[in-house]
C-alpha cells in the first residue's frame, strides 16, 4: 500500500511540477496533493522538502500565506 501512496504522490508532484507554468492553475493544486502524501509516507521525501523549504524561505512564505488563505475558507465554510 504504501507504494500505491508514493506512486500517487510522486505522480501528483512531477505533474504540478510540469503543468506549473501553465495558464490554467492546475500545477499549484497538484503539488498541494502529492507534497502532504509524501511526507507521510517517505522519510526520505520528508527530509527533502524540509531542507528545500529551509534553503528557500521565499517558497516557505507563500505556503504559508497560502494555509493561512485555505484555513480562512475552511472556517468559514464550516460556520456558515
Amino acid at each position: 500500500m504504501k507504494w500505491l501512496y508514493l506512486s500517487i504522490g510522486s505522480l501528483s508532484i512531477v505533474s504540478g511540477l510540469i503543468t506549473f507554468l501553465l495558464p490554467v492553475p492546475i500545477g499549484v493544486p497538484l503539488l498541494l496533493v502529492g507534497t502532504p502524501i509524501i511526507m507521510r509516507h517517505s522519510p526520505t521525501g520528508r527530509r527533502w522538502i524540509m531542507h528545500m523549504l529551509r534553503r528557500f524561505p521565499a517558497m516557505r512564505k507563500r505556503i504559508k500565506e497560502h494555509e493561512a488563505r485555505i484555513a480562512k475558507h475552511l472556517d468559514d465554510d464550516q460556520s456558515g
